[in-house]
């Protein structure tokens, strides 16, 4: 798991280069420290998937490019819930097409 967090890390370091910005611009532009960015980089941490978005989101770039092993769709922060419930989240997903749910699950099993 810790290669798949450096890859993630490699590509978030790659297009954080190719805009021009430090670890702590990037940083500043998610409100958070450079020092996480750097872990994050390296592949020392696990990211969640909101601090995820928000580094695409300030990059420019899709979550998918960052991450293709665990995003397949075009998602945005904005479209997370800040007060989501475990209820919400069951809504949602049962609100997916049997095959997406198929596909969310044998990659959660993959993490799990």
């Amino acid at each position: 798991m810790e290669a798949l967090y450096k890859k993630i890390g490699e590509r978030i370091r790659f297009y954080r280069r190719k805009k021009g910005l430090s670890q702590l611009d990037l940083a500043n532009a998610i409100d958070s420290t450079q020092s996480y960015i750097y872990l994050v980089e390296k592949g020392k941490i696990r990211l969640t998937l909101e601090n995820l978005l928000k580094i695409s989101e300030a990059l420019g770039v899709p979550a998918s490019d960052l991450a293709p092993e665990f995003i397949n769709e075009n998602i945005s922060i904005s479209k997370i819930p800040k007060d989501y419930t475990l209820e919400d989240i069951l809504d949602w997903f049962k609100s997916l097409p049997k095959r997406k749910r198929k596909e969310i699950l044998s990659k959660f099993i993959q993490l799990v």
